[in-house]
């Protein structure tokens, strides 16, 4: 290992004690190796989204948007106080890994919004992800898009 190259720094996922509401995360995780689709495919898409939706209903989470790529999942989730992200994530990739044999990159990438403006713009960049990859024209045509408007209405 070249000692000249910066390390990468690990940062805790963990809920600051003294947020007293429900936070609400964008969160990136990768299936390895990248390049090679994974996820994109209708029997295991379906079965991630509805892993997702268990979370929901069992009210560890709340999936305001849920996107695939072929070797990555994009979601803004606002987490239950009661449940840690670190935990829940690696659950759910766990349950993933085991069921429906998808290979994870180590750990994940995820980022507290802080604003209303920070929803806004990471939905956006979430559902532009296909659209900027040239997968698809619009995002309205990307079929491995799900999520909740805030009054619980589905997208999709």
């Amino acid at each position: 290992m070249d000692k000249n190259l910066p390390n990468r720094k690990m940062l805790p996922h963990s809920v600051p004690y003294w947020l007293t509401e429900s936070p609400i995360y964008f969160f990136t995780v990768c299936a390895s190796p990248r390049g090679e689709n994974q996820l994109c495919k209708k029997d295991i898409s379906e079965k991630l989204w509805e892993s997702a939706y268990f979370y929901m209903k069992n009210g560890d989470w709340w999936i305001y948007c849920f996107l695939l790529m072929p070797d990555h999942i994009h979601a803004l989730i606002g987490l239950s106080m009661k449940t840690g992200l670190a935990d829940s994530v690696a659950l759910w990739k766990r349950y993933a890994a085991r069921n429906l044999k998808i290979n994870w990159q180590r750990d994940f990438f995820d980022h507290r919004l802080r604003r209303e403006e920070s929803i806004i713009n990471k939905t956006q960049y979430v559902l532009n992800n296909p659209v900027r990859a040239g997968l698809t024209e619009s995002y309205e045509q990307w079929p491995y898009y799900w999520g909740f408007n805030s009054d619980g209405r589905s997208i999709r």
